[in-house]
């Protein structure tokens, strides 16, 4: 997308990976005879309150967004984990996270001439399907049923 011409802000969880992946991009640009424009702020996706605290600065910087590409996931983890809020780690950082962040933009978004929302998914959404009554996976807690699970609850955002 830096290559395209977009402004780019880099959503990541850790800072120094993404100081890291900034210095990638810009040099990859460089190489192709381009400039990056890039800005890196801080997003854990399975904390809303860092949810809350990246759209705040979001909006503090910038009046639109043009393209919200919400790819960042957990996929089968070891064991059971929760996130900061109580949720199941996949559920709680797969669907509500990126839920809350694309409801946060929404002002941003609408304010852009075009904007766009991506929801970046895969195969795996066919390995499960969300069980409404144990969004928080409690007893069984399998690979396929819970890669599946999260990624089906987002593919209804999409339309």
């Amino acid at each position: 997308m830096a290559k395209k011409g977009y402004h780019v802000i880099l959503a990541c969880r850790s800072v120094s990976k993404a100081e890291k992946a900034a210095e990638d991009i810009e040099s990859q640009c460089e190489a192709g005879g381009l400039s990056a424009s890039l800005d890196i702020l801080r997003l854990d996706l399975a904390d809303l309150s860092s949810v809350q605290d990246f759209a705040g600065s979001f909006a503090a910087k910038y009046d639109t967004c043009d393209v919200l590409l919400n790819n960042a996931g957990i996929m089968a983890p070891p064991s059971r984990e929760l996130t900061a809020d109580g949720f199941e780690l996949q559920i709680g950082t797969n669907h509500l996270g990126h839920f809350l962040l694309t409801s946060k933009l929404m002002p941003q978004l609408q304010a852009a001439e075009r904007a766009r929302i991506v929801n970046v998914s895969s195969i795996a959404h066919t390995f499960g399907a969300v069980d409404l009554n144990n969004l928080q996976s409690e007893g069984f807690f399998g690979y396929t049923l819970q890669v599946g699970n999260p990624i089906s609850s987002r593919i209804p955002l999409s339309y």
